[in-house]
């Protein structure tokens, strides 16, 4: 489905935790940034000879790293916008001239912690690129090693064009991991949990829940996962006996595609 050299590992716990307070494109910028950072650090030699991390190495590189700002340039910062081809680099700029926002540490359902992102250092008309500089505290974002990992794949989530596009793939690749990446991994959360994850408005039943959340996302990352002979599916559980008749649970199942169906055009 992707190559390797675009996997970027997210912590777990980072990854359960968080919720943002940022647009769909001020949150990609912010996963393609890390993924920068963390290529700067991974090609600075922080292993061991046996394949570990250093890690008195690697926050030493870590540190470093964060005090420099990253500059993206013209073909990187398009890729922020997906379908939108023709988009200029002037309506880029003005597009995050006022990069601001924050990412939110969420635990019970309280905040316990608010991260600025970040800042817009310059803009190079001449090169067409744009100077970002990260907040330090992003850094747990990029490394953790007390925690378990997540992939992401940044090529993936470059091409996800709504929140819950991106919180869906988010949650494929946390529980993913548990499977070691085998197809049928299978994963059911009670309603409260999927609407506390994928931040889904109170007011939302859940004819809502499948037309504005569930099915578009499904959709979309359905046509990337068809790629790797698979599908995703969302299947609604009824597990209280007092009310047999009340949604209860969702699980969200990823399973192969059979050969027969790949072939139908």
């Amino acid at each position: 489905m992707s190559n390797k050299e675009f996997k970027i590992k997210i912590s777990n716990n980072l990854l359960q935790k968080t919720k943002y307070d940022l647009n769909i494109y001020t949150q990609k910028l912010i996963m393609l940034l890390i993924y920068k950072k963390k290529k700067e650090i991974l090609d600075d030699k922080v292993y061991n000879y046996n394949g570990t991390f250093d890690e008195n190495k690697i926050y030493e590189v870590l540190d470093n790293v964060m005090e420099n700002s990253t500059i993206l340039n013209l073909g990187e910062l398009k890729s922020l916008f997906g379908n939108k081809k023709n988009i200029s680099f002037r309506e880029i700029e003005n597009y995050f001239i006022n990069f601001s926002g924050s990412i939110q540490w969420i635990e019970n359902n309280q905040i316990k912690k608010i991260i600025p992102i970040g800042r817009l250092l310059n803009v190079y008309m001449e090169t067409k690129e744009i100077e970002f500089f990260l907040n330090y505290e992003i850094k747990d974002y990029i490394l953790s090693l007390k925690n378990k990992w997540s992939e992401i794949d940044i090529s993936i989530y470059l091409q996800l064009s709504s929140k819950y596009q991106i919180r869906l793939y988010e949650y494929l690749c946390l529980y993913d991991c548990v499977k070691n990446n085998k197809t049928n991994f299978m994963r059911k959360r009670t309603l409260e949990d999927i609407r506390n994850f994928f931040d889904i408005p109170d007011s939302y039943q859940m004819k809502n829940i499948k037309q504005k959340v569930f099915n578009p996302a499904i959709k979309a990352l359905n046509k990337i996962y068809a790629e790797n002979g698979q599908k995703i599916n969302l299947v609604c559980l009824k597990l209280d006996k007092n009310n047999p008749k009340k949604i209860t649970h969702l699980r969200i199942d990823i399973n192969k595609i059979k050969e027969e169906a790949k072939n139908v055009v």
